[in-house]
């Protein structure tokens, strides 16, 4: 995953420092082909699939759920946008997840409202860890709060996997069925962009 959002990054930094528009989708393909090119096999990694679908869902679907709800104050935009974030990430991967895993959870949005903060505080713990490794007092402070950051997202995970019904389980589907629903997933997406019934 780490591989996957370096090459990801990298590919708009560069773009930016040569004043290029960057498109998303480009930026998305670019990259997938450079790590493909190093390795083939990857396309067939789970962790691959579902990163790179993740993302393309929250570039594509969450605009769209966010633009449904103005936001009345701050506090609201923040759970509209993690809502949002949640719900693109679902329809973009569920099929997938069903198809590997064979189960859907039923309490993503729970679950993604303690994940996308707690990810977000590890993410820039782990980056001024890095930035202050040199002085110990501040460095030991920042590991502190970084160890407590991933034990509590791990502990709200698994206590949230605890609970009655956090799955529908046994699901199965084939890899041609699988394909057919991202077909009518795109179409229903591509209805309520457009609106034409035909």
């Amino acid at each position: 995953s780490v591989l996957r959002a370096a090459a990801m990054f990298s590919f708009i930094i560069i773009a930016k420092t040569f004043n290029r528009y960057t498109n998303i989708y480009n930026t998305l393909a670019a990259s997938a082909s450079l790590l493909l090119a190093i390795n083939p096999y990857l396309i067939m990694d789970v962790g691959f699939q579902l990163s790179y679908v993740a993302v393309i869902g929250i570039v594509y679907i969450q605009p769209k759920v966010n633009a449904l709800y103005e936001p009345g104050n701050w506090l609201t935009e923040q759970v509209l946008t993690i809502t949002s974030v949640s719900v693109a990430a679902q329809i973009a991967t569920f099929p997938l997840g069903v198809y590997y895993f064979h189960q859907f959870p039923n309490y993503f949005l729970i679950s993604n409202f303690i994940v996308v903060p707690l990810s977000t505080v590890i993410m820039y713990a782990g980056i001024a860890l890095f930035l202050f490794s040199k002085v110990p007092f501040i460095a030991g402070c920042i590991a502190y709060g970084f160890s407590r950051s991933v034990w509590l997202l791990n502990a709200a995970v698994k206590g949230i996997e605890k609970w009655p019904h956090a799955l529908i389980s046994g699901l199965s589907i084939t890899a041609t069925e699988t394909i057919l629903v991202y077909g009518i997933i795109i179409l229903l997406l591509y209805y309520f962009t457009k609106k034409q019934l035909r």
